[in-house]
């Protein structure tokens, strides 16, 4: 199983410091040069929150506690593949693994 992430940043205690931005493993976070916050700072903006692997480095990062990640499964494709050929081994009698 895969995951995807749904990031939710508040961005009115975001003090642009951008450790989030240098965190995020898919390069899809930058500081929004066209928004100022409340206190006078750029915040974090996601430009393809699609492509968000749900990692939750910038979360972690956030000395403000001020980004949420909602991690989401999704089922791989070559699941059904690797699920086929588990199936053809039990046909066969041959024994397979299977790791959790």
């Amino acid at each position: 199983m895969a995951t995807t992430g749904t990031v939710t940043f508040n961005r009115d205690i975001c003090k642009g410091c951008g450790l989030c931005v240098v965190a995020c493993a898919t390069h899809l976070l930058e500081l929004d040069e066209a928004a100022i916050n409340r206190k006078g700072y750029h915040p974090v903006v996601i430009l393809h929150p699609e492509q968000c692997n749900g990692c939750a480095n910038c979360a972690l990062m956030c000395p403000d506690q001020g980004i949420t990640v909602t991690q989401d499964r999704i089922a791989r494709e070559g699941g059904a593949r690797a699920e086929r050929a588990g199936q053809a081994q039990e046909r066969r009698g041959e024994e397979h693994l299977v790791h959790a």
